[in-house]
């Protein structure tokens, strides 16, 4: 079950998941005008992931026509998709951290920051992306108001935060603090705007540091466990704050 399915259960009340595959900033915000709205909300959540920053770059490139040539390529032609998705297994399988240790059982890529995933500070999806995901998430807390309907901006951290501890000494070439820097940001970008933030990177951190297996091992999403301790994290700040009866 996903964490929004859980938390639907846990509050007795609608929760409609609007979040898709793939979507950044600008589909997000794009969403809510055009369908959320609709459904009259007494409170938003925005979950933002590490790679919006990467997610929203890669959008305005389309949406401008500034993409490269390779871009365009690889966005028009499945054959060059297939060989470029190839050519990304082998780079993660090259930088790829097994840990396992009887309580979690994991698969790391902390070098794809630098290679596929390029959200560390100074990249170019940080320098552009972060402006357009920003100011998504702005327009957005702006239509919230606009129905007197409280935004909540959630911050998923990504895996290879969460598990930073167990394979630290076994990464080479970045630093925590550089795959830290998009949740970093937009704790700041909160504190800076005014708008409710809960980051759930200091809980989920610590629970895996005491052996809790958040995600599943191939992959960077939460497992059932995870969407369950995020669930009842969000529940626990909504009604903390005063944000539902």
């Amino acid at each position: 079950n996903s964490w929004t399915e859980l938390l639907e259960h846990k509050l007795g009340k609608d929760v409609a998941n609007m979040g898709l595959y793939g979507y950044g900033g600008v589909q997000e915000k794009l969403m809510l005008e055009k369908y959320g709205l609709k459904l009259k909300p007494k409170i938003v959540l925005w979950g933002f992931f590490v790679n919006d920053f990467s997610d929203d770059f890669e959008t305005i490139k389309t949406i401008t026509d500034t993409e490269t040539f390779g871009e365009k390529l690889y966005r028009q032609f499945a054959i060059v998709r297939y060989m470029w998705n190839n050519l990304g297994k082998v780079v993660r399988n090259s930088d790829t951290i097994n840990y396992t240790d009887g309580k979690i059982n994991i698969m790391l890529w902390p070098n794809q920051w630098k290679h596929l995933y390029p959200v560390a500070p100074g990249s170019q999806a940080v320098q552009f992306g972060e402006v357009v995901t920003k100011k998504n998430i702005l327009d957005s807390k702006a239509l919230a108001d606009s129905i007197n309907a409280e935004f909540v901006l959630i911050l998923f951290s990504s895996k290879d935060q969460v598990y930073w501890d167990y394979v630290k000494n076994e990464v080479k070439g970045i630093t925590y603090d550089e795959i830290s820097y998009p949740i970093t940001e937009m704790k700041k970008f909160c504190q800076e705007n005014n708008i409710r933030c809960l980051d759930l990177t200091p809980l989920l951190t610590k629970l895996a540091s005491d052996g809790l297996q958040l995600h599943f091992k191939n992959d960077g999403h939460l497992n059932e466990e995870g969407n369950s301790v995020v669930a009842s994290e969000v529940f626990k700040y909504l009604t903390e704050n005063n944000l539902v009866s």
